[in-house]
C-alpha cells in the first residue's frame, strides 16, 4: 500500500513539473513576442521621426550632388566625421543597427523588412557611392550587416513582386 501511495505521489509530482514546464514555455513565447513588438515599435518610432526623414530624404535627394563635391567627401576622412554635415552616415549607421539586430534575432527580420518597405534598399543604392569611399577609408568591414540586410531586403520583395504576379 505504501508503495502504491508513493508511486501515485511520484505520477503527481511528475504531472506537476510537466504543467509547470508548459506554462514556462508559454510565458517565454510571451516574452519574446513582447520583446519583438518592442524593438519593431522602437524602429518606427525612429523611422517615423523626424531625423530620420530629413536624413532619408537628404541620401536620396541631396547626396549625389553633395558627393561630387570633393570638399564634401574629404569630410568622410574627417576624425570624427561630422554627423551634421553628413547625415547619410547617420542614416547608414542606423540601418547598421538594423541589420546587427536582424543578423542576431533580436528582431524578426520578416516583419522588419515589410515594415520598413523598400526603404532599406533604396537607402543602400543611394548610399553605394559613399560607402564604398567609406570603406575605402575606414575599412571593409563597415556596415556590413546594412549591406546584408538591404539584399535580404531586396530579395523579399522582388519574391513578393514575382508571386503577386504568377
Amino acid at each position: 500500500m505504501l508503495q502504491l501511495i508513493q508511486t501515485i505521489a511520484s505520477l503527481f509530482t511528475l504531472l506537476i513539473f510537466l504543467v509547470s514546464a508548459f506554462v514556462a514555455l508559454r510565458q517565454l513565447r510571451a516574452n519574446a513576442h513582447a520583446n519583438q513588438l518592442a524593438a519593431l515599435q522602437a524602429a518606427s518610432s525612429h523611422f517615423n521621426g523626424t531625423d530620420f526623414q530629413r536624413w532619408f530624404a537628404f541620401t536620396l535627394n541631396d547626396l549625389p550632388k553633395k558627393m561630387q563635391d570633393p570638399v564634401f567627401r574629404d569630410g568622410l576622412r574627417a576624425d570624427p566625421i561630422d554627423r551634421d554635415a553628413h547625415p547619410e552616415i547617420r542614416l547608414a549607421n542606423w540601418y547598421e543597427d538594423i541589420g546587427i539586430q536582424a543578423k542576431f534575432g533580436v528582431v524578426d527580420e520578416e516583419p522588419l523588412i515589410e515594415y520598413l518597405r523598400d526603404g532599406t534598399h533604396r537607402a543602400w543604392d543611394a548610399l553605394l557611392p559613399t560607402i564604398t569611399l567609406y570603406r575605402e577609408i575606414w575599412g571593409d568591414w563597415n556596415f556590413r550587416n546594412f549591406e546584408r540586410f538591404a539584399q535580404r531586403s531586396r530579395a523579399f520583395y522582388e519574391k513578393l513582386e514575382a508571386d503577386s504576379r504568377a
